[in-house]
């Protein structure tokens, strides 16, 4: 029912979701930390 998140999506909306996906989520996670630091 769920369409799979790009892997761009930023911000995954509902964890669980992607849970199967943990490792990525948690790269991307990172990720989006590292840029916020960067940009603010």
């Amino acid at each position: 029912m769920v369409p799979a998140m790009p892997l761009i999506s930023p911000i995954p909306l509902n964890p669980l979701i992607d849970g199967r996906q943990s490792e990525r989520a948690m790269l991307v996670r990172r990720g989006v930390q590292r840029l916020l630091r960067e940009m603010g």
